[in-house]
């Protein structure tokens, strides 16, 4: 069970009799733990003497019943509070049942003119010791209520101010009461410098917490003005604490930074949560009453209303972050300098790339005039084959020179998006078709799936083209042979999702993470045996980004690998099937075996099979 922090009797009995809802507040689990042992003992003992009041009386009045039962109901009201935990509850029944006991025994003895009366002035008085201002305006109204009740009976039965009691027992009520409403008084004087002396230790650990805090915390107005600051002024500023009060704190903020400074505290004042601000200040050096230097601090403040005040206060709480501003400085350099230097990498290619691109259209072109024997045929077989190489190896260089090229440009971010409606089924099996030769190489299949209503793709077709190549070679190239390639399109809301899978030697998961990164290969028994620069995936993905699109890669090693690309339609209408379209799947196999031709085939379809 949970107990609070302090020793003695009443924390024994909190722990067995408060309720648990109370413990978290020392406070208050006093509060129950003085209303319960009162009335509890109270009412015990009003028990007890019973007996012997019988014994010496051998009888019992109902008015001296009614008096037991009104002395025993405090146990009652302990086991409430006890119980439920609510002491405003039990406080306000006590507080009726002492009004209507103190009325109905000031009826019975004498009406107005009873002594008895004196005791409801106590009730206020009583309350005061279990509630707030609350508690105390219902004992007053129970205490008028009684007051009035007595009133009305005597008006009702006049007989009742002639049994007015005697001048001795008048006396002794009205001293009975003196006495324990100075008991009461000393009692509230107790508590009140109790609660002063909490106070001045609570202060007392904020100043030491302060004070031995290598952060600097202050106190301020809500305009601003500094009213306390900690000794840590010394260490941080180098200045005592009494140099920052008023706007001392404000004067060594750098010009640059008073803005932000003030309106932090303005936010924090107007909104209540926690404001943070970083600026400068000046910092005074030895020997001259001006700073000659500056250090960055981070302030953190939040209002507090300081309720023995009525006012309402700003905590900051500042810590120099100097050396913090200072690598972010340094980081802001390297960054600068490694953009900088990726700038004129980047440039460097660019230019690079179209220098090569005008020898290399050269000896592509005499090569291609060679190869068609356009000025006579050569004169051995072996210079045929030496233009042949030639030939292909000006197409490879070609194809690497325009990838880094438009790479670099993506890079520098110059790469020119076209947006353009365009086909894509036509696209994909245009595609499909190109790349047909260099997958009979292996004797591999390539299969396409593509839904019958696809709709137009708003994008640069020469871009998607470049994804949808690169994809597709890489897929044949690490593909076994006798396998399949597969392109499939999918739509979903918004978007046109192409599959590139393929049943090669597939890819590791501590590799899957580095693919795309650019001139990255896997290396591995089953891939060094595959000619390639690492730009084809690379370049896929800084394509597929300029489409806001998506790249998603899956792989299985050994088994192979998907390839996702995901591209937005950008409000796009779905493109109509013409009534003598073919059906959706294309299967091409690439081992000089029959094509498979659908029951209905396009005039595109039909010039494919034509050329096959």
């Amino acid at each position: 069970m949970r107990t609070f922090n302090k020793t003695g009797f009443l924390t024994e009995l909190a722990s067995r009799w408060v309720h648990s809802s109370a413990l978290d507040d020392a406070d208050l689990a006093k509060t129950h733990a003085r209303f319960i042992l009162s009335h509890l003992s109270g009412g015990l003992l009003a028990l007890l003497m019973f007996p012997l009041w019988l014994a010496a009386k051998q009888g019992v009045t109902a008015i001296e019943a009614g008096v037991f039962l009104w002395l025993i109901l405090p146990i009652a009201f302990a086991a409430l509070v006890s119980k439920t935990g609510n002491l405003q509850w039990g406080v306000n029944c006590s507080l009726l049942a002492a009004s209507g006991f103190i009325a109905w025994f000031g009826a019975l003895s004498g009406g107005l003119n009873s002594g008895i009366l004196f005791w409801l002035c106590i009730l206020p008085i009583e309350a005061a010791l279990f509630g707030g201002r609350k508690t105390v305006l219902f004992a007053l109204g129970a205490a008028i209520a009684g007051i009035a009740a007595v009133m009305v009976a005597q008006i009702a039965f006049p007989a009742i101010g002639g049994h007015a009691i005697g001048s001795k027992t008048y006396t002794y009520s009205l001293l009975a009461t003196l006495v324990y409403g100075a008991m009461l008084a000393f009692r509230i004087d107790h508590r009140r410098q109790h609660s002063k002396a909490r106070v001045v230790a609570e202060e007392g650990k904020f100043k030491l917490l302060a004070d031995n805090s290598t952060d600097l915390i202050t106190l301020h107005s809500e305009n601003g003005d500094t009213r306390y600051a900690s000794t840590a002024s010394e260490n941080l500023l180098n200045v005592a604490p009494g140099s920052l009060l008023g706007s001392g704190l404000f004067d060594r903020v750098h010009l640059h930074d008073r803005i932000a400074y003030k309106t932090a505290f303005s936010d924090a004042a107007k909104s209540g949560v926690e404001v943070s601000v970083a600026y400068r200040v000046n910092v005074s050096t030895a020997g001259s009453n001006m700073a000659q230097t500056h250090k960055w601090l981070e302030t953190r403040c939040r209002k507090f209303f300081d309720p023995s005040a009525g006012t309402t206060e700003i905590v900051a709480v500042s810590r120099d972050i100097s050396a913090v501003k200072e690598n972010e400085a340094a980081l802001t350099s390297q960054r600068n300098e490694a953009e900088k230097s990726s700038e004129a990498k980047s440039r460097f290619l660019a230019n690079m790339s179209h220098e090569l691109r005008t020898p290399l259209n050269a000896i592509i072109g005499f090569s291609d005039i060679l190869k068609q024997d356009l000025f006579g045929k050569l004169e051995f077989e072996k210079h045929n084959e030496y233009v042949n190489l030639i030939n292909d190896s000006g197409h490879h260089l070609l194809h690497l020179v325009n990838d880094i090229l438009d790479i670099s440009k993506i890079e520098a971010g110059r790469y020119e998006i076209i947006q353009e409606p365009f086909d894509l089924h036509e696209l994909i099996s245009g595609t499909c078709l190109m790349l047909l030769p260099q997958a009979e190489c292996q004797n591999i299949d390539i299969v396409w799936s593509v839904p019958e209503a696809l709709p137009e793709l708003n994008a640069d077709r020469r871009a998607c083209k470049q994804i949808l190549i690169n994809l597709l070679s890489n897929a044949i190239k690490f593909s076994h042979p006798d396998s399949s390639v597969k392109v499939e399109v999918a739509t979903t809301s918004g978007h046109v999702q192409i599959y590139v899978r393929d049943e090669g030697i597939g890819i590791t998961k501590d590799n899957l993470d580095a693919i795309g990164r650019p001139f990255f290969q896997i290396e591995s028994d089953n891939t060094r045996g595959y000619e390639g620069t690492g730009l084809g995936l690379f370049l896929v993905k800084g394509l597929v980004e300029l489409h806001k699109g998506t790249l998603k890669v899956d792989s299985t090693y050994g088994e192979g690998t998907t390839v996702c690309v995901s591209l937005p339609v950008e409000a796009t209408k779905s493109r109509p099937v013409p009534a003598n379209e073919s059906e959706t799947l294309v299967r091409l196999h690439t081992r000089n075996e029959t094509i498979e031709e659908p029951t209905r085939r396009s005039n595109h379809y039909e010039r494919i099979q034509a050329q096959n």
